[in-house]
């Protein structure tokens, strides 16, 4: 917040607008102890994330979002949607200087929430997306080894088997990580 300020003060406003997202990005982060939130939370955390990311790759990509407003109440884990974000820059549009396009899509069918990230890069050879969506641990070029297992791991644990995180790729044509969980509404929130 210091380094904010003096920005500011100084007239810098690139860096006062980097340091207000980084804020948020850290206050949503280190500062709840609940491991679950709202899609509409964890969304708007992911806008101060792709604000940071767009003063370090400028307008290489696109960021869009399409959500179904009955799902903005849902509960999600916290911080599931940031890592799948964050390997589209890094590895879908490894090899672009422009044109890339992270779509961020929300809906409900057959009572489970979907929830899919869709980047245009350069997708996956067939054999790391069959290592991905059928081995829990999976660490491979394509993606870190922190954040994809922990994503599937955690869903696992929290709802059950019959929830989870799978990818369809194509090379050339771009990747699509979709979430499927159980419809749940937070204790704030009614359905619509």
């Amino acid at each position: 917040d210091s380094i904010k300020w003096l920005a500011i003060m100084q007239n810098i406003n690139n860096i006062a607008e980097i340091c207000t997202s980084l804020i948020y990005l850290l206050k949503y982060n280190l500062a709840h102890p609940d491991t679950i939130t709202t899609v509409k939370d964890e969304v708007e955390n992911l806008y101060h994330y792709i604000q940071i990311q767009k003063f370090k790759y400028g307008d290489t990509f696109e960021f869009i979002t399409q959500l179904d407003p009955e799902t903005y109440n849902c509960v999600i884990l916290r911080f599931v949607l940031q890592p799948l974000v964050e390997n589209c820059i890094i590895h879908g549009f490894e090899d672009m200087d422009s044109g890339g396009e992270i779509k961020l899509l929300s809906y409900i069918e057959n009572n489970q929430l979907h929830i899919k990230v869709i980047d245009n890069g350069k997708g996956m050879e067939l054999s790391h997306l069959n290592k991905l969506n059928n081995e829990i641990n999976y660490s491979g070029k394509h993606f870190n080894t922190i954040g994809i297992p922990n994503i599937k791991e955690r869903i696992r644990l929290q709802y059950g088997e019959e929830y989870g995180l799978y990818f369809v790729s194509e090379p050339g044509k771009g990747t699509v990580a979709e979430m499927i969980l159980p419809v749940v509404y937070g204790s704030n929130s009614e359905k619509k």
